[in-house]
């Protein structure tokens, strides 16, 4: 759909929208499919860990793995870090070098889940670097 029929569509959605919000708009999920959910939560979370990670562009070093700063983000946007089976995530990233993958559900269960990767690398300095994101 090119731009022209988009705004056209919403303009009229505004006039003739269902009455609680405009009916069609880009921010309402009410009405949308699973996948088009689901990859906008990534979209959203990977952002926000990204800002966290790596503030103004430049990385931060951490005086340990920032999992529980993490995992507030990604329960911020009703996601549950779970184990293996199903059961809330527990346990702990142990190592100066590693990578973990836990799998992230929505609280609704209205999508197939997220993975959170995570890798870590302890610094010279002591600090660990920290990438994070969700596929």
């Amino acid at each position: 759909m090119n731009w022209y029929k988009k705004a056209h569509m919403y303009s009229g959605d505004e006039d003739l929208g269902d009455g609680d919000e405009v009916f069609g708009h880009p921010d309402d999920f009410a009405n949308r499919a699973p996948g088009q959910i689901r990859s906008r939560i990534k979209h959203d979370l990977n952002s926000e860990l990204r800002s966290f990670l790596i503030p103004d562009g430049k990385t931060e070093y951490f005086n340990n793995i920032p999992l529980f700063d993490i995992f507030d983000i990604i329960e911020n946007m009703d996601l549950v870090p779970v184990d293996e089976d199903g059961s809330r995530w527990e346990g702990m990233l142990t190592g100066e070098d590693g990578r973990a993958t836990i799998e992230l559900r929505d609280s609704e269960d209205s999508f197939e889940s997220l993975n959170l990767n995570i890798q870590w690398h302890k610094m010279p300095t002591g600090k660990y670097e920290t990438n994070a994101y969700v596929s």
